[in-house]
């Protein structure tokens, strides 16, 4: 690894677009619009952010110990591009939502330089960079793609709604509260024993969390892509899941940044892990939010998981490190049982009971 760098990082125009994009977003998700009434369940959740410019997001109790706040740290749209830059400096990641060469003249051919080395990979700390996997510290340049630049705004502005939404879930599933008291817990335990405790009860949390925010991430893309189009549009298909995939690809190289910084305390999953329980959970009878009128569940789901598994490519073909698992069906229902025993363990706090449907598995 190398030493960190000296110069500290910064929001730029881009990142900074992000923000005020998700700020929007969460204010009005939480507080209602003129079209869209508050809903009840929210009035005790407030939504801002953590100045550690890093990685990251997080949902407590309020200062005063009344109501729950959320917070996004600005950082993560400075690390999302780090990533996302350097996945797509691979040619073959997201080669359908680039534009083929030549088919725009001012491009003169040109999508970009080939890889001719490895690349680090830049990890923001309190506003510091320090690189990971070795490799060139150089930045490489997109192409000079508009069609790529769009999605990857796109990719960028799904998945800092996700890290809201999986918050969100956090909170009105009582996942704060059973973290705190686990972590009581934990105290009585020997210090070798602790780890192995908190990780094996607060994963199962991450997992409730992802399945509540992708039903509800994937809902709103097909919302965003409907547009003011309120019945069921088979036109329209096409497009949702593109997006749909678009937000895999941004999905999977978060998980893949929170395995990768996972240090003590952190209790994330790792990627493949995360995404074969997201697989398992597709499969179990749910509730649908409103929003899946033009792609059925099924074939978001497809697409969410294409996505996903692009990023996962892109992230080994650049020769990353990260956990690797088999895909198996087995390990998808073990980790559904150990997730539906962690829920059978939570109380939605009454101020924010949510209509999520339990993850029981239909029977035979």
């Amino acid at each position: 690894m190398h030493e960190p760098q000296q110069q500290a990082a910064s929001l730029g125009q881009e990142e900074v677009s992000n923000w005020v994009g998700l700020s929007r977003f969460m204010e009005q998700h939480l507080h209602g619009t003129d079209d869209m009434a508050r809903l009840t369940l929210y009035g005790c959740i407030s939504a801002g952010l953590k100045m550690k410019l890093q990685l990251g997001s997080h949902a407590a109790i309020g200062r005063d110990g009344k109501g729950y706040a959320i917070a996004v740290d600005p950082g993560t749209t400075i690390q999302l591009n780090y990533v996302l830059t350097r996945l797509c400096a691979h040619p073959d990641a997201l080669a359908k939502f680039r534009s083929k060469p030549g088919s725009l003249a001012r491009f003169r051919g040109k999508l970009g330089p080939r890889l001719t080395g490895s690349l680090s990979l830049p990890r923001l700390m309190n506003g510091r960079v320090e690189l990971l996997f070795g490799g060139s510290p150089e930045a490489p340049s997109l192409p000079p793609d508009p069609k790529l630049r769009h999605h990857l705004g796109g990719i960028v502005l799904f998945t800092l709604q996700f890290m809201f939404l999986h918050e969100l879930a956090h909170v009105t599933s009582g996942h704060v509260e059973r973290s705190a008291q686990l972590r009581r817990e934990s105290h009585a335990l020997p210090r070798a024993q602790r780890e192995v405790f908190l990780r094996e009860h607060l994963e199962p949390l991450e997992h409730l969390a992802d399945s509540i925010s992708m039903l509800h991430l994937g809902a709103l893309i097909n919302v965003y892509a409907a547009g003011a189009r309120r019945q069921p549009d088979p036109t329209i298909r096409g497009d949702v899941l593109d997006w749909l995939r678009l937000a895999g690809f941004g999905l999977g190289a978060l998980f893949l940044l929170l395995e990768t910084f996972d240090g003590e305390g952190g209790y994330h999953p790792t990627a493949d892990t995360r995404a074969i329980f997201l697989r398992a959970y597709a499969t179990t009878p749910k509730t649908m939010p409103p929003g899946f009128e033009h792609v059925s569940f099924d074939e978001g789901t497809d697409a969410l998981e294409l996505g996903y598994r692009d990023a996962i490519a892109a992230w080994d073909a650049l020769g990353w490190q990260r956990n690797k698992a088999t895909w198996s069906t087995m390990l998808g229902e073990q980790l559904l049982a150990k997730v539906e025993r962690a829920q059978a363990q939570v109380t939605p706090p009454p101020c924010a009971v949510f209509p999520s449907p339990p993850l029981t598995r239909a029977r035979p």
